[in-house]
């Protein structure tokens, strides 16, 4: 195997494990819905110039890069987890957790 292949796979399993690591605490859990939220991960890229009432590219365009950055961190979340900080339902409560 190539060593640079080699490096990037070592990198990648410690990526991997470290966002694991971190999204099996509470307050791991509560950062990544956060950070799914301001990413925008749940809404779509389009966005309109409220005066021409047309698609704005430039705020299409970054709004994508940033739901990449959630996309990419996501990438490694293990499933189990992954379903419970995206898909738990929300329950309202006094610490306004997120």
């Amino acid at each position: 195997m190539d060593n640079k292949v080699k490096k990037f796979n070592s990198y990648d399993e410690k990526i991997k494990k470290a966002v694991g690591e971190v999204a099996k605490t509470h307050e791991g859990k509560i950062m990544l819905r956060h950070l799914s939220k301001f990413c925008g991960f749940t809404s779509t890229d389009s966005r309109w110039n409220p005066v021409s009432g047309e698609l704005n590219p430039y705020a299409i365009i970054n709004n994508s890069a940033i739901r990449n950055v959630y996309l990419e961190i996501r990438q490694h979340i293990p499933e189990g987890l992954l379903l419970e900080i995206e898909y738990r339902e929300e329950k309202k409560n006094a610490n306004n957790d997120v």
